[in-house]
């Protein structure tokens, strides 16, 4: 009889530790190879509906690299910079506030090879020129994207290099 509850005591820890190697196999930071993040394009309107044209969407895709199948969670974090109100001069940029939204995703790998996420930050009732960069992190990869300097109220939004 203590034979038996033995046996049944030894198989229920075998498959514990069985089934924790399993699920560490999955998304294990060995298996990220690369991760890229970019900002792809910046809606701004009034997303609130309170009748101002204050608010914006950042839009953004990422890619990873995996060596194997499995889910994986990546982190994002988007550092939004307010610039001030006034048009963006490079010898003007004056850091005035940064602001950090997070948010993480998972992503599922079928197997070896790229992965792909579109993602989106909504930021409400803000004036002024804003520079985001989005921080994705995988696996213990890290990467930030290129800035995008943005006017939520109006304006012109994309990419620009200074």
């Amino acid at each position: 009889m203590k034979t038996n509850k033995f046996i049944q005591f030894a198989l229920l820890v075998s498959m514990i530790f069985a089934s924790m190697s399993v699920a560490t196999t999955h998304g294990k930071s060995g298996s990220v190879e690369y991760v890229q993040v970019s900002i792809t394009h910046v809606n701004q309107g009034d997303l609130d509906g309170r009748g101002q044209i204050n608010d914006a969407t950042i839009h953004g895709n990422l890619r990873i690299y995996v060596g194997a199948a499995g889910s994986y969670r990546v982190s994002l974090t988007a550092e939004i910079l307010y610039l001030g109100d006034e048009p963006v001069i490079p010898d003007k940029i004056r850091k005035k506030g940064l602001l950090h939204l997070k948010q993480a995703i998972y992503v599922e790998a079928s197997g070896a090879g790229w992965v792909e996420a579109d993602f989106s930050f909504d930021l409400f009732n803000k004036i002024g020129w804003y520079k985001a960069e989005i921080i994705a992190v995988c696996g213990g990869v890290s990467t930030t994207s290129e800035p995008w300097i943005f006017d939520p109220p109006g304006g012109t939004a994309g990419p620009m290099r200074y």
